[in-house]
């Protein structure tokens, strides 16, 4: 009889755990942004554009009932958008606003109860919120800069919404950040300063170290929604011609090689807002059928032999953006080298004079000089073998462009950099093939101490740190 009942009990001790995770209330339901159909227009000066549009509200639907009625999650708000689940599958973090002249802030809700309480509360625009793999919240928040105006930057926070940290400076807007499986934040940037420009794809550790262009789209496009990664890991965007968001193309590009791989699927005619993956591997997609302006919810055959299948619409509203409340795995916790003790960071190049394949060569750079916003930061000559190393302060973004013997400007300037403190960085040449690995030797730069930028600064009194 023992024997019976410790099998029995080993049976119930296997067996529970999949009939709690069988029996979740939320494993089927869908999170869906919808807003009222109007003609809301793009404009990154005062922050009103479609991305986080007027009377915009969060829903949910239950796809495994027969029949789908809405429930409204969000109608103590004005307007709410920008969901994200957590990684059991039972809160939901979302950008809201209780009255119509409030700023978006982030908030939290239980979808078992629908209550809710307020994470973020700034005197500036806070949206797209994230959960991350430590514990901590990633947002964007909107900022006043007197040289190149409102900039959309990252920051995190803890999930009472302290210890608030900046984590991505350059002069841009940054927004639609998602995560990936190894750990890193993927996000959007467009372009603000010296001039607006194209969108850019970046990627970066969680604390806004390592931080670096992932890949661009197609010239003149803009993207229209958080990046979504599947098991195999395919990235999926969509990307559009109609900076007002109003529909545009899906393509995915591989996590390894996001350069060589992109690959674009059929529209049927109509246009994509949004794409989800959920963990069984089905890709919702809020689409628009041909000649429409309405987006409704729809699955979607990756494989582009049938047109997207209907899961949800609604006549009176366009549905934008869509996510599963279920559990999923929580993604790597990347270590952090940042210490705030450090006022610094440290930047290595093995050779300005390596270019891309793009760039005119058989001239050659000298030295280098460092640009901020709206200032030189100062030039400093190079080594015979083309290396330099400098000790940027801390989350000071600057960009480089090289000169040669003749003080001629022959590249750049490069996109922004910026170091966290106590960072390390190293790259191969400037404007060089993203695929190039590096040769196997020590650059001259690094046997002497590293250049102080700006560099009419001669010390830097801060913690001293030592390196294995």
């Amino acid at each position: 009889m023992r024997r019976k009942k410790s099998e029995y009990l080993y049976l119930l001790f296997i067996i529970l755990p999949l009939i709690v995770s069988c029996s979740d209330k939320n494993r089927g339901k869908l999170i869906i942004t919808r807003e009222e159909i109007s003609d809301n227009r793009f404009d990154y000066v005062t922050g009103k554009t479609w991305r986080y549009p007027e009377k915009s509200s969060l829903i949910e639907i239950d796809i495994t009932a027969g029949k789908k009625n809405p429930l409204v999650l969000t109608g103590n708000f004005y307007s709410a958008c920008s969901p994200d689940v957590s990684y059991d599958g039972k809160k939901i973090l979302f950008a809201g606003k209780i009255n119509r002249d409030d700023y978006w802030q982030i908030y939290e809700m239980k979808l078992s109860s629908r209550k809710f309480r307020k994470v973020i509360d700034l005197p500036d625009n806070c949206t797209d919120p994230l959960w991350l793999p430590g514990g901590r919240i990633l947002f964007v928040k909107s900022s006043h800069n007197d040289t190149t105006g409102i900039t959309h930057n990252l920051y995190t926070c803890l999930p009472d919404g302290s210890d608030l940290r900046q984590v991505t400076f350059h002069p841009h807007a940054d927004f639609a950040p998602s995560l990936l499986a190894d750990g890193r934040v993927i996000f959007i940037t467009k372009r603000l300063y010296p001039s607006k420009s194209s969108h850019l794809c970046y990627v970066m550790r969680p604390d806004g170290t390592k931080a670096d262009k992932y890949f661009s789209p197609e010239k003149g496009s803009v993207l229209l929604c958080r990046a979504r990664e599947n098991n195999d890991g395919n990235i999926y965007f969509i990307e559009s011609s109609d900076i007002n968001g109003e529909g545009g193309m899906l393509f995915s590009v591989h996590r390894n090689r996001p350069l060589h791989t992109r690959k674009s699927y059929p529209s049927f005619g109509g246009g994509f807002r949004a794409v989800y993956i959920s963990q069984a591997g089905e890709v919702y997609v809020s689409w628009k059928k041909p000649g429409e302006n309405k987006f409704g919810i729809y699955r979607y055959d990756k494989t582009g032999q049938n047109p997207p299948e209907p899961v949800y619409e609604e006549n009176d509203f366009k549905l934008t953006d869509v996510i599963v409340a279920e559990i999923h795995p929580r993604q790597k916790k990347l270590p952090s080298e940042v210490d705030f003790g450090v006022k610094s960071g440290q930047i290595m190049c093995q050779d300005i004079n390596v270019l891309g394949p793009e760039l005119l060569k058989g001239k050659k750079a000298v030295r280098i000089e460092l640009l901020g916003v709206g200032v030189s930061l100062g030039e400093v000559d190079v080594e015979k073998d083309g290396s330099f190393y400098l000790k940027p302060l801390a989350n000071m973004p600057f960009r480089i462009q090289t000169i040669d013997e003749k003080g001629n400007v022959l590249n750049g300037p490069s996109g922004w950099i910026w170091m966290r403190p106590n960072e390390r960085r190293g790259c191969v040449g400037c404007h060089e093939d993203p695929e190039l690995v590096p040769e196997n030797r020590v650059p001259l730069a690094v046997k002497k101490f590293p250049v102080i930028v700006p560099i009419h600064i001669e010390k830097i009194n801060e913690k001293s740190v030592e390196l294995e």
